[in-house]
């Protein structure tokens, strides 16, 4: 004995025919001027006839760093420790600066400088300011971080 499973699935108003073929809802018919039946047009909200023009996103331009870096020329006197150098901190701005350099935490006032030796390679920041590394490259006995604003 067959048992007969019926599944009744309700999409968009779609029924099934006796021999189970889905049978679509009657919709308008569109005739041509011979009579012929033809397919509806496309609707007009689903075809765009012109698509959006993309967004252009702006430009984002890197904040400018508060220093400059310059170099400091190898006297040819040769170094007593390579693996230090020599770093000037130069103010040349209106204000007090405070700087954490490595472990270290320095005071420079307006239009002073304060020179240190450090390692080629330390890490910086203006006080609750941002993160620096500097790299000191080999053939340079230095470097001068200047600060104008």
């Amino acid at each position: 004995m067959r048992k007969l499973v019926v599944v009744l699935v309700l999409v968009a108003g779609i029924t099934a025919s006796a021999s189970g073929q889905a049978v679509m809802p009657p919709g308008p018919e569109f005739k041509k001027a011979d009579g012929k039946i033809a397919p509806p047009p496309p609707f007009p909200d689903l075809v765009p006839e012109e698509l959006p023009k993309p967004i252009k996103a702006p430009e984002v331009k890197p904040l400018p760093r508060p220093y400059d870096v310059f170099e400091v020329v190898p006297d040819n006197r040769g170094a007593s420790n390579p693996e230090l150098v020599g770093i000037g901190f130069f103010n040349h701005s209106n204000r007090e600066l405070v700087l954490e350099v490595g472990e270290r935490s320095i005071r420079i006032a307006s239009r002073k400088y304060q020179q240190l030796r450090l390692p080629r390679e330390f890490v910086w920041r203006e006080k609750d300011g941002e993160t620096w590394t500097t790299k000191v490259p080999a053939e340079w006995d230095g470097v001068e971080i200047v600060f104008k604003k």
